[in-house]
């Protein structure tokens, strides 16, 4: 049993690969002429830099892997329906009575909601609710001038065990692609490719289609060296 709430330090690196990730969200949606999340109305980076950094905070401290969805926040942050909701804090360590977690009218509320608190390298995650109890025990109003107003769930009334929220059931396969002038490795999870090795690093988020249809395109052979269940 996984119990919160529990301390998780990033490094350097993730924080690197956190902001990095914002960046290219980020880009891609002024691109797109994307300008409202979750009807925010405020500077995006305020809450899409701190929102990137506690899903790399959550992927270390659950041991998943850290692989954010690119597509316009479409689908659910981890597995088949987990959704992380920060709570940046002003502090190097957050307070122990610190963080409410939000759930919108947009939210599906058959997902799951985790809250993680904190700022820099260290965070703390807090517990979960399912979306229909944040509106059952959330107070319902605006906490921020730039966001319209939503359920406010106080973090003492949070689930405090995070097992059902651990990866399980999840397909890892180790694959290698062979070309004429290179042999490397992909690790995919759930037929998601979370890493990839410098020569194929642009495969980084692909699904197993794409893969095998662009290594069929190129000429290369790809193939499963290892499979297992998490």
């Amino acid at each position: 049993m996984l119990l919160a709430p529990f301390p998780i330090t990033l490094t350097d690196a993730d924080l690197a690969e956190a902001d990095e990730a914002d960046r290219f969200i980020q880009d891609r949606a002024k691109a797109r002429g994307y300008k409202d999340h979750h009807g925010y109305t405020g500077d995006p980076d305020a809450i899409s830099r701190p929102g990137m950094r506690v899903e790399m905070a959550f992927a270390r401290g659950m041991n998943y892997p850290f692989c954010p969805d690119f597509d316009g926040f479409k689908g659910p942050d981890f597995g088949k329906k987990i959704q992380v909701r920060g709570a940046p804090c002003r502090n190097e360590y957050p307070p122990k009575n610190f963080g409410n977690m939000y759930f919108t009218t947009r939210d599906n509320p058959d997902h799951w909601y985790t809250l993680i608190v904190g700022n820099g390298l260290n965070y703390v995650c807090k517990g979960w609710l399912p979306g229909k109890k944040c509106k059952e025990v959330g107070w319902w109003g605006s906490m921020d001038p730039d966001r319209p107003p939503c359920w406010w769930v106080n973090h003492s009334l949070l689930d405090l065990d995070m097992t059902p929220l651990l990866p399980s059931g999840m397909i890892e396969i180790l694959a290698q692609i062979e070309a004429k002038d290179f042999v490397a490795g992909i690790v995919l999870w759930d037929d998601k490719v979370v890493e990839a090795a410098p020569r194929v690093k642009f495969m980084k988020r692909w699904s197993r289609t794409q893969v095998r249809d662009h290594c069929k395109n190129e000429g290369w052979m790809v193939r499963v060296v290892d499979l297992r269940q998490r």
